[in-house]
C-alpha cells in the first residue's frame, strides 16, 4: 500500500523532535501494528480536519 501525504504529516525533523515524548513498548500489552509516526499523522490530521 502507498502512503499518502498530506500537509499536516510530520518532517523527519519533526518527528525527531516529537519522538522523545512517545512511550516506547515495554513488553507489556500487544504492541502496535501501525508505526508511531503514522499513528501521529493520523491524529493530527483528524485535528486539522475538525
Amino acid at each position: 500500500m502507498e502512503q499518502r501525504s498530506y500537509n499536516t504529516d510530520l518532517t523527519d525533523q519533526q518527528w525527531e523532535i516529537v519522538k522523545k515524548y512517545i512511550p516506547i513498548h515495554q513488553g507489556r500489552g500487544r504492541k502496535a501494528q501501525d508505526s508511531k509516526p503514522l499513528i501521529i499523522n493520523a491524529i493530527l490530521y483528524l485535528v486539522h480536519i475538525s
